[in-house]
């Protein structure tokens, strides 16, 4: 299990370090491309720390094995549309990036 928490909170760390990055570009004014990246990134965060969340929450023994895989089975609907979010809005900076050039 211990693998699969470090991979969980690298994953964490880079959705983090995107989210920044989002902030960032909505500072400079790019509004139109860092608001679905802030979305998206900002809702595969939550689902990071959900997943990491269950998986100590079920090697505890508090919560019900068959519970955390069902929350499973339903995660990914959100981290998908998070991923889209984010693609939408990367794709968007790059072309106003290409703009300004």
């Amino acid at each position: 299990m211990l693998p699969i928490v470090i991979s969980q909170l690298g994953y964490f760390a880079i959705w983090s370090i995107v989210f920044a990055g989002g902030m960032i570009f909505l500072r400079r004014g790019q509004t139109t491309g860092a608001m679905p990246v802030l979305f998206g990134a900002g809702i595969l965060v939550l689902m990071e720390v959900l997943y990491i969340l269950v998986m100590i929450l079920t090697w505890a023994g508090v919560m019900d094995a068959v519970a955390g895989s069902r929350m499973y089975q339903v995660m990914w609907v959100p981290q998908l549309a998070g991923g889209f979010l984010f693609a939408l809005g990367f794709l968007q900076l790059a072309r106003a990036t290409r703009r300004e050039v």
